[in-house]
């Protein structure tokens, strides 16, 4: 039987590549052209799907031109300007350069000894990181795959501190219940990561938040003495540094000061918010971040890179070896010669074998600098705050108190009318003009718009307000506001 081609011939291969880079081209130049979403027949995509029988394979080019049509089609384009959903930035030229080398080279990060290069660059990104984000030069961590695997190594190394033999006997061996603390708005892949530890959703204690969504400092501390005094065993404390819904910043000086006083592990849920660090003007939110055990910060969130790129630290870098270390025969065993003591990836974090996630936000700093970071970061600032000002001038009412360039809002005259919340966002996203959703606020849905695309400008965000009070005059008719203008408490 003769081996298959899977190189494909020269000629086939660059008549493909001819054929990506046009299409990719024109949709890279030209997404701002496009509806930022369309209604996606079920029956149309599947049928797309199914038409590249397996059985009977397509010629290339056809086969390309499908993925490329169903992407094109039936897809939200996260790197549309006047997507302003969730944290899907556009991805940066650099850091997609850095995805087909990957795909290309295709090397293992498990072991130092496969991929010299690869390992110490990603070592020392992390190092470089931990120490914009406070660390000292004993600096642990790894990147990850998402926030949700950043978020479980946390919660993984956490147990180890606190029950050093959980690694062996598991949640069976810990006598007294283990509890874990957050706000009420923590993100949900803390509750994935319980149930994957074995802990369940039971040992999550869930404290309530003020009145800008921050977990209460005094609600927490008196949770804690009460759970100790009936002989619980709390393990663990997270903040956040930007609630994905409103925004909310946590004290985290404040939760460092009590993790420190109960001798509990302190992680901080950074993913988005963290970003903050590269702006000398807003830094001094994430006060306190620094005196975190371990941090969760999203690469590709607000850093323009694809997904999926995180970054786990942690000032305890011994407790990683300890808590992911396994011995084998299959690996080889002359890496630890060859690099020194700086242990392998495979034993220091929950992946094995490893794709090259560093190099996007490496070449992403080796073409633009960190100076790049700070004003990509101050731009988005800026519009959140442009949007701000121009929906308070309409009617609007500004409904969350962040730095962040996440909005919630509502109009006056619908205040407190959920359903008009509702009712506006599917009609804008069904236009598919522009891509905002709903977050409700003290139990009302208010809009929401987020900014974390470097190609938004002032007139995407004006021609957002612009387009909403279309819609609302439609809705309102005749009648007269009840404000004239907005209202907005200050950050």
């Amino acid at each position: 039987m003769d081996r298959p081609n899977f190189d494909l011939s020269e000629k086939e291969r660059m008549g493909l590549i001819r054929l990506l880079l046009a299409n990719l081209g024109q949709y890279y130049n030209g997404t701002d052209k496009l509806k930022v979403s369309r209604q996606a027949n079920r029956e149309e995509v599947r049928s797309l799907v199914l038409s590249n029988d397996f059985e009977n394979p397509l010629d290339f080019k056809h086969s390309l031109s499908n993925v490329l049509k169903g992407l094109t089609e039936y897809g939200l384009h996260t790197p549309h300007p006047r997507y302003f959903g969730l944290f899907n930035p556009r991805t940066s030229f650099a850091s997609i350069l850095a995805d087909v080398v990957t795909a290309v080279f295709n090397p293992q990060l498990a072991m130092w000894s496969h991929a010299p290069y690869a390992v110490e660059l990603e070592y020392q990104l992390v190092q470089q990181f931990g120490r914009k984000f406070g660390y000292s030069q004993d600096v642990g961590g790894t990147f990850c795959t998402g926030g949700a695997e950043a978020n479980l190594t946390a919660m993984v190394m956490a147990l180890n501190h606190a029950f050093p033999d959980y690694g062996k006997s598991g949640i069976q061996g810990i006598k007294q219940p283990p509890l874990l603390y957050c706000s009420r708005e923590t993100h949900h892949s803390i509750l994935k990561a319980a149930r994957v530890c074995g802990l369940g959703s039971n040992a999550i204690v869930p404290i309530d938040t003020d009145d800008r969504y921050r977990i209460d400092l005094e609600l927490l501390k008196s949770r804690l003495e009460s759970d100790i005094a009936s002989g619980m065993a709390p393990f663990m404390i997270i903040g956040t540094a930007g609630t994905t819904g409103y925004g909310a910043i946590d004290d985290l000086e404040g939760l460092s000061a009590i993790a420190g006083k109960f001798g509990i592990w302190f992680h901080v849920d950074a993913a988005f918010g963290g970003a903050l660090k590269f702006s000398a003007k807003q830094e001094k939110y994430l006060r306190g971040m620094n005196n975190g055990d371990s941090i969760t910060f999203d690469l590709h969130k607000w850093l323009s890179v694809p997904m999926g790129a995180s970054l786990f630290l942690t000032s305890r870098p011994e407790l990683q070896g300890r808590t992911f270390s396994a011995r084998t025969e299959y690996m080889p065993k002359d890496s630890k010669i060859a690099h020194g003591s700086f242990p392998d990836p495979y034993v220091n974090s929950i992946q094995w074998s490893r794709r090259f996630i560093g190099l996007k936000i490496y070449m992403a700093l080796s073409f633009h600098g960190w100076k790049a970071l700070e004003e990509q970061v101050d731009h988005h600032l800026e519009l959140a705050e442009h949007l701000r000002e121009r929906l308070l001038a309409t009617g609007w009412i500004i409904k969350n108190h962040t730095v962040l360039p996440i909005v919630l809002f509502s109009h006056s005259y619908f205040d407190e009318d959920g359903a008009f919340a509702r009712q506006l966002c599917d009609e804008i996203v069904h236009s598919g003009t522009f891509w905002i959703s709903v977050y409700p606020v003290q139990g009302v849905n208010a809009l929401r718009a987020c900014i974390t695309n470097y190609a938004s400008s002032k007139e995407d965000v004006e021609a957002l307000v612009k387009l909403m009070n279309i819609y609302v005059e439609k809705y309102m008719g005749n009648r007269p506001a009840k404000k004239s203008v907005g209202q907005q408490g200050s950050i």
